[in-house]
């Protein structure tokens, strides 16, 4: 019987409890689990945690994915500019603890390159925006919009450039 419940629980959500109860400490450090949160979701942030990280979202003209794999993004000149542009990784939510990735950088690109993190911006790939940049003022208002209810902390973007400086902003 697929309506079956265990523990009050849907047999899914007893399922996905079970799986996530069964993750290392490190990984439930980084997905607590918020008030109303069903397992399923939780589960599914699990399941994302332990995938590689992927750029699912490119905004601006000006960056591009290297050979069509979608965790190596390059920039790109467009009838010889070379303006600021973001590859976001949306699908990978940091939800508490210590997160990393490794850049390599190859580009010729230098002067444009930043490494950074910022809140999830769903649908901003679709914006056909030519150049992007989250300090800019002329997005400020947009990004604001983004906010949700589970945006805690006082920095909602951070960027650390090629010259070792480093800005973040709460947007404010």
């Amino acid at each position: 019987n697929d309506g079956a419940a265990v523990n009050g629980l849907s047999v899914t959500e007893e399922a996905a409890r079970r799986i996530y109860e069964g993750a290392s400490d490190e990984e439930k450090a980084m997905l607590p689990r918020y008030d109303g949160e069903s397992w399923i979701v939780l589960y599914h942030h699990l399941l994302m945690l332990r995938t590689r990280l992927t750029f699912d979202q490119l905004v601006g003209r000006y960056v591009e994915y290297r050979g069509g794999d979608k965790a190596v993004v390059q920039g790109k000149a467009v009838n010889g500019r070379r303006e600021y542009s973001h590859a976001i990784c949306g699908n990978h939510i940091m939800r508490a603890g210590k997160h990393w990735a490794t850049f390599t950088s190859s580009s010729s690109f230098e002067d444009f390159q930043t490494v950074g993190v910022i809140r999830p911006l769903p649908g901003w790939d679709q914006r056909a925006l030519e150049e992007f940049t989250p300090n800019h003022l002329r997005f400020l208002e947009d990004l604001r919009r983004e906010r949700t209810s589970r945006w805690e902390g006082d920095v909602h973007f951070c960027h650390l450039y090629n010259t070792g400086n480093c800005y973040c902003s709460d947007l404010e």
